[in-house]
């Protein structure tokens, strides 16, 4: 929200010069809840961070993605503490359905998080507010869809805090992600994955970043590989377009070419300063004999490593029907990917 102020000054009286000054205006928050120190302000449709941020939260959970994710039905809780105006944890939710509410409206993952000396007492504070808000609004469930644990400040393991506050799994799902070291890629996958990557470089291929590749020929390679698949994409061309305009360094696109065809591609994102997510990958059928994946993965590890990321993230992996996937797993496992847990968590309210 902006001020428009209109200053007049007249000089000699002859002239009248018009000064415009534009200044910012938070929003008041529409409730507030006290207990112990803390207070969580809860925020309806933000365009904009209400305040400083005491901690750099996951692309996922600021204001600017929210925006993307269509902010205006979305509500944000934050933390502060007396001692000082920043933020210190969030939590963003949304309406899915008639009394079903879940963090997050349209992202991987939602939940809390918060600077990593965020007490839990504080955390289960601005989980109940939320809680207090839902049920105002007819809610009866509240599902969070959290993140792998190795997105996590160090406090915040999340079955301990969840079920702390009475929440249950709901789905659980193995993640896979490769710990980012000074070694090389190859030390850390097995045999057959090494000799796809030689027959790669025999043939020619190399990857590299291809942030210069129009949005809309991306969109076009990743649809044609999922629909061959039997899978759909869970963005639109507009959508994936607009997020990689909003969010060109935090977008990245890398691909394995065949001299000036490109073979493989994915789409990756710079989640937070810990973590490389490897969002939507693709390759081209006829080249699957080589594997060209294994090549551009080696490639996001050596991007990992140079720009100081400790963990790549492979995802979770499902079918098209959102079954386990056990050769996508078992493919993950074999280029080094560690298995880990991806937890959604629900509450019944009352």
């Amino acid at each position: 929200m902006y001020q428009v102020i209109f200053i007049i000054s007249i000089f000699d009286g002859l002239m009248i010069q018009i000064v415009t000054s534009i200044s910012r205006i938070i929003p008041d928050p529409d409730h507030i809840w006290h207990e112990a120190g803390w207070q969580v302000k809860h925020f309806e449709g933000l365009q904009e961070t209400p305040a400083a941020m005491g901690f750099t939260p996951c692309l996922y959970n600021t204001v600017p993605h929210l925006v993307t994710q269509g902010s205006r039905g979305i509500s944000s809780f934050y933390l502060f503490h007396q001692s000082g105006p920043a933020i210190v944890a969030l939590l963003h939710c949304s309406e899915q359905e008639k009394g079903s509410w879940i963090s997050p409206s349209k992202a991987p993952f939602g939940g809390v998080e918060s600077s990593p000396d965020c007490p839990k007492e504080a955390l289960t504070f601005l989980i109940s507010c939320t809680e207090a808000l839902i049920i105002s609004r007819g809610g009866y469930r509240f599902t969070i869809k959290a993140p792998p644990l190795f997105y996590l400040a160090a406090n915040q393991t999340s079955a301990g805090l969840y079920s702390s506050c009475g929440y249950f799994m709901h789905q659980q799902h193995v993640n896979h992600c490769i710990p980012v070291t000074t070694a090389d890629f190859e030390s850390g996958i097995l045999p057959q994955e090494k000799r796809r990557i030689k027959k790669c470089r025999k043939a020619g291929f190399r990857s590299a970043l291809c942030n210069d590749l129009p949005p809309q020929d991306i969109y076009n390679f990743l649809k044609a590989f999922r629909l061959q698949r039997g899978y759909t994409l869970s963005l639109s061309d507009s959508e994936l377009t607009h997020l990689m305009k909003t969010f060109p360094e935090r977008f990245l696109i890398f691909g394995v070419m065949d001299q000036n065809k490109i073979i493989a591609l994915t789409i990756v994102v710079t989640a937070n300063r810990q973590v490389v997510y490897n969002f939507l990958a693709a390759d081209l059928p006829e080249y699957r004999s080589f594997s060209p994946v294994v090549m551009l993965t080696e490639c996001l590890y050596r991007y990992c490593q140079k720009e100081n990321f400790k963990y790549l993230d492979l995802g979770i992996s499902l079918d098209h029907n959102g079954h386990f996937k056990p050769s996508l797993a078992r493919f993950k496992k074999n280029i080094g990917g560690q298995e880990g847990e991806k937890v959604s968590y629900v509450k019944f309210l009352s």
